[in-house]
């Protein structure tokens, strides 16, 4: 089913990523940047960025997804496995699943709310791992982009919420 779900948002985007390759291609020489991660099991992949700043640079990683380097939902995607600092079972844990194109932390993160460490954000996410939450954190995923767009680290200050004003502190 996840395949199936894969390929055919890459069958639909095809059109947009011809033209985002291209426009790489144009403009910086190459078509994509490569990131030597870490996936499950610790075996290493290319994780594949469009060259260049401009809107759409990480839909080469549908590819990723596509090969099986990537999850939809995941842990934290893993670029060095002596930089994570986990030891024994943790790094065991984190290891036993594909890093996600979503992440717990992600989500978090984006939005100014990651005070937990990654570690345990993955841990959550492992142990409590269900459809059901996979489409939650997609959903929040989506919610959070709408709410600031590319922007990372966003905490904003004060916010309004359904005509309330709250205060983030």
């Amino acid at each position: 089913m996840h395949d199936v779900m894969n390929l055919l948002s890459v069958v639909l985007l095809a059109p947009v990523i011809l033209v985002r390759a291209l426009l790489a291609r144009v403009r910086h020489g190459h078509f994509c940047d490569r990131v030597a991660c870490y996936g499950k099991h610790g075996v290493p992949f290319d994780l594949l960025a469009f060259a260049g700043p401009e809107l759409g640079r990480n839909l080469p990683r549908l590819i990723n997804l596509l090969r099986g380097d990537l999850a939809l939902v995941g842990p934290r995607l893993r670029a060095s496995l002596q930089d994570a600092g986990y030891a024994g079972s943790d790094e065991a844990l984190r290891l036993s699943a594909a890093p996600g194109l979503v992440s717990l932390y992600a989500v978090r993160q984006r939005v100014g709310i990651a005070h937990e460490e990654e570690l345990s954000m993955d841990r959550e996410f492992l142990y409590t791992r269900s459809i059901h939450g996979d489409i939650t954190l997609l959903t929040r995923a989506l919610v959070a982009w709408v709410m600031v767009g590319g922007q990372h680290n966003f905490t904003p200050t004060s916010f309004t919420l359904l005509g309330v004003p709250l205060m983030n502190r």
